[in-house]
C-alpha cells in the first residue's frame, strides 16, 4: 500500500479492550481524524520523546479485547520495532498504552 506521496505504508495493530477500541473510535470520528493518523503521530511523538515506557499498563489478561489495525509508514515502522526491541517491549504493548494516553488527553468530561 502507498499514499499519495508513493511512501510505502505497511499495518500495525495491537489487541485493545472493546471499551478503549469504542472511545477511540468516536474521539476520532467527534474530532474529524483518521485513525492511523492519530497512531502515526501518536508513535512519531513517542520517538521524539525518546521511547519512554515507565508507566505503562501492561497487564491485559482480564479484558476482553478487539484489534486496533492502523497503517503507517514503513519506514517508522521499522524506527518503532527498533525502538521496542531495544527496550525489551512488545509493539502491541506500547500502541495500546500510546492509544490509552491520546484518548485520555483529548477526552472531555461529560
Amino acid at each position: 500500500m502507498t499514499d499519495k506521496n508513493n511512501e510505502q505504508r505497511v499495518a500495525i495493530k495491537t489487541n485493545v479492550p472493546i471499551k478503549v477500541k469504542l472511545q477511540f473510535k468516536i474521539l476520532c470520528i467527534e474530532k474529524e481524524l483518521n485513525m492511523s493518523k492519530v497512531i502515526e503521530e501518536s508513535i512519531r511523538n513517542w520517538i521524539q520523546a525518546n521511547a519512554p515506557i515507565s508507566c505503562f499498563t501492561t497487564d491485559l489478561s482480564s479484558n476482553r479485547c478487539e484489534v486496533i489495525k492502523a497503517y503507517i509508514p514503513h519506514f517508522l515502522r521499522i524506527q518503532f520495532k527498533v525502538l521496542c526491541t531495544q527496550n525489551k517491549i512488545a509493539m502491541s504493548l506500547v500502541l495500546y498504552n500510546l492509544v490509552e494516553e491520546w484518548i485520555e488527553v483529548n477526552s472531555f468530561p461529560n
